[in-house]
């Protein structure tokens, strides 16, 4: 919402507000705010999702654009060229940057509905802007000091810049290293792996190490977007679904051969986002995704047990107790709901049965 701008207290104070939080939510998330420069940009710290090419029938990454027969955007691209920086989870979509700098998606084919084209393909590459010395868009090949093999195809190959990061790969390694790791100690030496990949440096090491520390200042992960969450979708099962493996399960022992609970709908069509009981997080197919039906899940009715040393658990059924304050929500007196959601302040999420 704010990605330049200062953020108010104010502001702080009005989205808390939304789920009750108090005045120690308040001070966490004004910290939290105030120390964002430590971190970069938090899309480089969490998601690479933008960039990510998953549609073999869509124009790569790097591909040049200019609008298309169905333009609808009033003036996003300054009536200029653009770059495709990667294919959206949705169906259909590409992820464009234009050379103003700006960022949006649009529709490229058909996106299981109907079949647009708001961007055509053009062969116009980008001169480098005064004053940098490259920029998205521009034609790039290999220099004197390269040192990645083979990558680049052959010797005169030339490649089109389609993402520059603003720090180098620290930030998409310190990300990477908690998601993989998002309980356990990472070690300096695990950091210099990861960081080798790209030929990091000891300052590089040194500043994934300095944002590993400072990671309690920043809570869960899953705090920082609520998209998983999200139930999109009306003919698709609702959060708090109990799932276990369906016939067209093809991902070995990610379930433990156990059950686990819808969370949330994807943002790719005929896709749901799932918490195993085992604790992991993965999304699957229940449906047509726009090109073909799967079931990688069939809906049981298993409520889970609550586990040992544990007060509460997604999956459990609970219902309203004797500090209830929110009025109907749970729908009737006596309701019953189950869990989807725990976030680490205590903060539950139950989807009511009635």
């Amino acid at each position: 919402m704010f990605p330049s701008e200062k953020i108010t207290e104010t502001i702080v104070r009005r989205e808390c507000s939304m789920y009750g939080g108090g005045g120690e939510d308040i001070n966490q998330i004004c910290k939290i705010l105030n120390e964002r420069e430590v971190y970069g940009h938090t899309d480089d710290i969490v998601f690479d999702n933008n960039f990510k090419e998953r549609y073999s029938n869509m124009p790569y990454a790097g591909t040049r654009v200019r609008r298309g027969r169905h333009w609808n955007y009033e003036n996003q691209d300054s009536y200029g060229v653009g770059t495709v920086i990667g294919h959206s989870k949705r169906v259909g979509w590409l992820h464009v940057e234009w050379d103003n700098g700006r960022q949006f998606s649009y529709q490229f084919g058909y996106d299981g509905n109907i079949e647009e084209y708001d961007i055509k393909v053009c062969n116009e590459p980008r001169n480098i802007p005064e004053n940098q010395e490259i920029a998205i868009g521009c034609l790039v090949r290999k220099g004197p000091h390269w040192q990645w093999g083979n990558q680049n195809g052959s010797e005169d190959s030339i490649g089109t810049v389609y993402r520059i990061k603003p720090r180098g790969e620290v930030y998409c390694v310190a990300g990477s290293l908690l998601k993989r790791f998002p309980d356990e100690t990472i070690t300096e030496t695990i950091v210099k792996g990861e960081c080798s990949k790209f030929g990091g440096s000891e300052d590089d090491i040194n500043q994934v190490c300095e944002i590993l520390n400072e990671r309690e200042v920043y809570g869960d992960d899953n705090d920082v977007s609520e998209d998983r969450f999200k139930e999109r979708y009306s003919d698709m099962p609702c959060a708090g679904t109990r799932v276990r493996r369906g016939r067209h399960w093809n991902y070995e022992n990610q379930d433990d051969h156990g059950v686990g609970t819808v969370i949330g709908h994807s943002e790719e069509v005929g896709w749901l986002n799932v918490e195993w009981d085992n604790g992991k997080q993965f999304s699957y197919r229940f449906g047509h995704n726009g090109i073909s039906e799967n079931y990688d899940l069939q809906v049981c009715n298993e409520p889970r047990n609550i586990p040992e040393n544990q007060q509460i658990a997604i999956g459990c059924l609970v219902c309203k107790g004797p500090d209830w304050q929110w009025g109907n929500q749970n729908g009737s007196e006596d309701s019953i709901g189950t869990v989807y959601r725990i976030k680490s302040r205590g903060e539950v999420y139950v989807r009511s049965q009635n």
